[in-house]
């Protein structure tokens, strides 16, 4: 509850008890008392609870692959022991203090990452390698169960200090790019289905297109073309057309028009 206070200072700042309690659903006095004996808030002449002004300020935590570290997209020279012990995810808001002109990480307020996608690497144990979120991280799976290398698996964290995950599924060939964004999308929590409404109304739109955006478009939705993505392409926003005539050839190349069907503010546009 200390943490869910800490985070609540870092967002809003100076707040009254009464604000506290009704923003937390509790009586928070006694935890409020402690973070101020722990030097980490103070009480004010105007009854107003707050951070401690001295260089402590709260912030969202990020580490590229790179091991760059970032506050709230500020890059930052971080201390890899801090790191490993207070076990730093990515998207952790964390409390730090400024000291002698260096960012110290002093705390995790709130974790935002649960669940993660990767590969697992075989050995005296088994080693759950990390690929979304992008982090350079390696967890220890927690069980004896037989797991395959080359395989993408989704995994849910069981101790962030130990690094423990527990394997949740297994999503497919990590090689394949249709398994790669299977993976992205799980640990997004993404839905891979559109509801009935949309369905329905992609269902029923008109085939014709009876108003071009701009004049010198072209219709060419009767030619006949064909594109060149690979089997794994989501996007096919483009296609070719040849026509031999009788001084060679015509290349047409035709760029898809999604506003001739996503109009502004349907449904569709809303719920992509």
């Amino acid at each position: 509850m200390k943490d869910k206070i800490l985070n609540l200072l870092g967002e809003k700042h100076s707040l009254k008890l009464e604000e506290i309690n009704e923003s937390l659903g509790i009586d928070a006095r006694e935890q409020l008392q402690e973070l101020i004996n722990e030097n980490l808030i103070y009480f004010n002449r105007d009854f107003y609870y707050d951070l401690k002004s001295n260089g402590l300020g709260i912030g969202k935590f990020t580490i590229d692959r790179d091991g760059n570290c970032f506050l709230d997209g500020q890059i930052f020279d971080c201390n890899r022991k801090i790191i490993d012990n207070l076990a730093l995810m990515n998207d952790d808001v964390v409390l730090y203090r400024y000291h002698k002109g260096r960012i110290i990480v002093e705390k995790v307020i709130k974790r935002n990452v649960f669940e993660l996608v990767g590969t697992i690497t075989k050995g005296k144990r088994t080693f759950f390698n990390v690929i979304y979120p992008k982090m350079k991280q390696q967890f220890l799976v927690k069980d004896d169960k037989t797991y395959q290398e080359k395989v993408l698996y989704k995994a849910k964290i069981k101790d962030y200090q130990k690094k423990l995950v527990i394997i949740e599924e297994e999503i497919g060939n990590a090689t394949s790019l249709t398994t790669q964004i299977d993976g992205l999308l799980s640990v997004k929590d993404v839905k891979k289905e559109f509801s009935q409404e949309i369905e329905t109304y992609v269902e029923n739109l008109d085939d014709e297109i009876t108003n071009l955006k701009y004049p010198d478009y072209k219709d060419l939705t009767e030619e006949l073309l064909f594109t060149i993505d690979g089997d794994d392409a989501k996007d096919f926003d483009d296609a070719i057309g040849i026509v031999k005539n009788e001084d060679g050839y015509i290349l047409t190349v035709a760029i898809a028009d999604v506003s001739a069907y996503v109009k502004e503010n349907s449904l569709l546009d809303k719920r992509h």
